[in-house]
């Protein structure tokens, strides 16, 4: 591919919506390649990464949301009774949320080009959002948090 630094997301990473969707698909499938069924991921590691081994945020900031977890490099928490694991991060010029519902085997990949400081509030409220269409849950204005 040549020199690819100038044009590398965070860590040299380059990705589509293709490849996301792919490695959301074998997270939800516990480590299955969604075409090949193919194990490429033991199932065991990709349950280790949610299992929680620290609290990250003990108060939730609404009711809806429970307290936070953080494993091996995936937070867990649950949305309206609904099970989250996601990994969300950036540096500067760049921010990501790579979410899934994996007990309803519901994927989000969220990529903005900015990376306001404490992240990007905007991307949970899409998320939150896309979350609420997909599973039929209600809506929270989050505009009035």
């Amino acid at each position: 591919m040549g020199n690819t630094s100038v044009v590398a997301g965070a860590g040299g990473v380059i990705s589509n919506v293709k490849d996301l969707t792919t490695w959301l698909q074998t997270l939800i499938l516990n480590g299955r390649h969604p075409v090949t069924n193919d194990s490429i991921i033991p199932s065991a590691a990709i349950a280790k990464t949610a299992e929680g081994v620290s609290i990250m945020a003990p108060l939730p900031i609404d009711p809806s949301i429970s307290p936070m977890v953080y494993g091996l490099a995936q937070s867990s928490h649950s949305y309206q009774g609904h099970y989250i694991v996601e990994h969300n991060g950036g540096t500067v010029g760049h921010y990501t949320v790579i979410s899934r519902a994996p007990f309803d085997g519901i994927g989000i990949a969220i990529l903005t080009n900015a990376n306001p400081p404490g992240g990007s509030p905007l991307m949970e409220l899409v998320k939150w959002r896309l979350y609420e269409k997909a599973l039929g849950l209600k809506h929270v204005d989050w505009d009035s948090k």
